[in-house]
């Protein structure tokens, strides 16, 4: 049964890798950007636990982002969750005492680096999207 499922696979695989090489440049580059962004449509809120002087790591899986965003960036805030990054740039926020996701107004800059300077989330340098 172990090398019935191995082959199907190996088959299956076979048959994704032939349809890829038919693609062209474009083609592969959106399918990479899209599977960039559904890589971070969803993520998980992670937690270090310690007990008895191990270290844990606990994740819990929240709501789906309002949009895919590639190359996220995140920093936590508690309560708040500020996820950005990419050429859209589009910081989505994530509440973990409500569990809502909500947006800030779009920053003028894409590729950003991010800080909280005076309990505030502030976006710094970047590229000139407008």
């Amino acid at each position: 049964e172990l090398a019935a499922t191995n082959t199907k696979f190996l088959n299956e695989r076979a048959q994704v890798e032939t349809l890829q090489s038919k693609l062209t440049d474009r083609e592969k580059a959106l399918l990479k950007e899209k599977k960039e962004n559904e890589r971070v449509e969803k993520i998980f809120l992670s937690d270090f636990l310690t007990a008895g002087g191990g270290h844990f790591l606990k994740s819990t899986n929240i709501p789906k982002m309002l949009s895919g965003t590639s190359y996220a960036k995140a920093l936590a805030h508690l309560p708040s969750v500020f996820v950005y990054g990419g050429i859209e740039e589009q910081v989505q926020v994530y509440n973990v005492n409500n569990t809502k996701w909500s947006t800030l107004p779009r920053p003028p800059h894409s590729h950003s680096g991010a800080a909280i300077l005076g309990n505030q989330f502030t976006l710094i340098g970047g590229r000139d999207t407008r």
